[in-house]
């Protein structure tokens, strides 16, 4: 296809072959840092070989969603003061990053980009070698786990603060992961771990206990585990936020130890998170200073109850729960296996346990007038037991689109401890 012509009726230059143009009239003692390539469209392979020679003193560069062709070690390799490598959103064949070997390298930024785990960018063979790492994710390894033995390496800068990584469930991967844990103790902060596929089960327990990191602060598990990892728990940690993914794990036992963090401000729980239906917050399981909890994507799990005297402790100020996603209500409806005993897709009850609760925010494809029709015998009833009790505690109830970013409905919920229709929200199956 020839080159669009201007209004003049002239050929315009390709848009990337005129940016290396610039890149080689540049003085020779110029110094250019950074370039940001993200969303341009006509990357050729002899323009990231331009690159590599024009710009060799280049310490960002960003190739995020591009149509970046497959990317040739060889020409990447002549960078040697980069720095950061943004390949975020693009279509390079996942094999590419294998024989990357940059030694001056600190972020590596990939992702689960198809949402199938093997599509994964492939660890760096030399990354034991690249000794300034600071964030590598997400990237995958191979079913032994043994390219986790090169991060293990990493443990003499102790540099090392995100690590996403896709493995195998597999007694030597797990032991491998034991290894890195105990060996980046010191600096990691961020960790994400995703099992391969879901017929496969991580023994994360297997880690041993001194494996637990003094500095780990949000916690990423996607994927079967035998059971909850038992180096999470205890006054020492810094844990802030954790998300579990179908790791289909006994949930009492989990919400026991976490409880035990005393810094876990936000618990996410994905899919099929927990074994149980009911999850119950009571004596024994009593956080400190939880502030969200998110429940998303989970047939399973149909109700919440909190307790005296766990919700004493608990300073709980927002619950997101999502239902559904996609199709309208209708869809939804049919999609949705899980109901609780009274016919509910939902219910949370114990709301009055909770004297910190600000918002509870419910998400999914609604049927709209059927919405409306039970908000509004939610705020009738509301304002009677605001009436009848001159100090009832108020949180917001909103319903938005399942995607988040759309607000459909909001009302205001009085909660009074007599009145049991208020300490509970329950979503109908109709709506």
């Amino acid at each position: 296809m020839p080159p669009p012509e201007d209004d003049a009726g002239r050929r315009t230059k390709d848009p990337m072959d005129e940016l290396v143009d610039f890149l080689k009239r540049l003085p020779e003692m110029y110094r250019l840092n950074v370039l940001d390539l993200g969303g341009c469209r006509g990357l050729k392979r002899r323009h990231l070989e331009s690159f590599g020679k024009q710009v060799a003193c280049l310490k960002y560069l960003s190739l995020r969603n591009t149509d970046v062709p497959p990317l040739e070690a060889r020409h990447i390799n002549r960078l040697t003061l980069l720095e950061t490598l943004d390949i975020r959103e693009t279509i390079i064949p996942t094999g590419d990053t294998k024989d990357i070997y940059l030694p001056k390298l600190k972020h590596l930024l990939a992702d689960r980009r198809r949402k199938l785990d093997d599509d994964t960018m492939w660890m760096p063979n030399m990354i034991g070698q690249m000794k300034n790492m600071e964030t590598l994710s997400h990237v995958q390894v191979s079913n032994d786990g043994a390219e986790l033995e090169g991060v293990v390496k990493l443990r003499s800068r102790q540099q090392l603060r995100k690590l996403g990584v896709v493995v195998h469930g597999n007694p030597r991967t797990a032991a491998y992961l034991g290894r890195l844990l105990y060996a980046l103790a010191g600096c990691l902060r961020s960790l994400s771990i995703w099992v391969a596929t879901q017929t496969q089960t991580l023994d994360i327990p297997s880690m041993p206990p001194e494996s637990t990191s003094r500095v780990l602060e949000n916690l990423d598990i996607n994927g079967k585990m035998t059971s909850f990892p038992s180096w999470i728990g205890g006054r020492d940690q810094k844990l802030a936020n954790v998300t579990l993914r179908d790791t289909a794990i006994n949930g009492g036992e989990a919400l026991r130890r976490l409880a035990s963090v005393p810094n876990l401000r936000c618990l996410r729980l994905f899919g099929q998170a927990f074994t149980e239906q009911v999850l119950v917050f009571k004596g024994d399981v009593c956080f400190k200073v939880l502030r969200v909890l998110v429940i998303e994507g989970n047939d399973a799990i149909t109700s919440m109850e909190f307790d005296a005297a766990a919700g004493a402790a608990l300073k709980l100020e927002k619950i997101v729960w999502a239902i559904g996603s996609g199709g309208g209500s209708d869809s939804r409806i049919k999609k949705k296996t899980g109901t609780n005993d009274d016919g509910h897709l939902i219910t949370v009850s114990g709301i009055h346990n909770l004297p910190g609760l600000k918002v509870i925010e419910v998400r999914g494809d609604f049927n709209l007038p059927n919405l409306l029709v039970e908000s509004k015998k939610k705020a009738a009833a509301a304002a009677a037991a605001a009436h009848d009790n001159n100090k009832p505690r108020w949180y917001d109830c909103r319903y938005v689109s399942s995607d988040g970013n759309n607000l459909i409905h909001e009302v205001k919920v009085a909660v009074v401890a007599s009145d049991r229709d208020s300490t509970s929200l329950s979503l109908p199956k109709r709506i």
